[in-house]
């Protein structure tokens, strides 16, 4: 049985003109300029028996909420349960 991968990455760097100080805290802080872009980026595997869908994104916290809807967007699209 032959293992199949696909992969999908996409930019999710805010604009520079929101702020940018933890959980918004500091409205006056922004940004100033761009070192790198933030990525999400999925990977999906399958085996012709199980999938399963890998999620990376480039941030430093995710309230469970957002992971959650995350989750179930990702599990509709790829077709599997959202444990996977």
């Amino acid at each position: 049985m032959a293992l199949q991968a696909g992969i999908a990455r996409t930019t999710i760097t805010p604009p520079l003109d929101i702020p940018s100080g933890m959980w918004m805290a500091q409205k006056h802080v922004r940004g100033e300029g761009l070192d790198m872009d933030l990525y999400a980026t999925a990977l999906v595997l399958e085996d012709g028996t199980e999938r399963v869908v890998l999620i990376d994104l480039d941030l430093c916290f995710l309230p469970d909420s957002l992971a959650q809807a995350i989750r179930q967007a990702a599990a509709r699209a790829a077709g599997v349960p959202p444990e996977r």
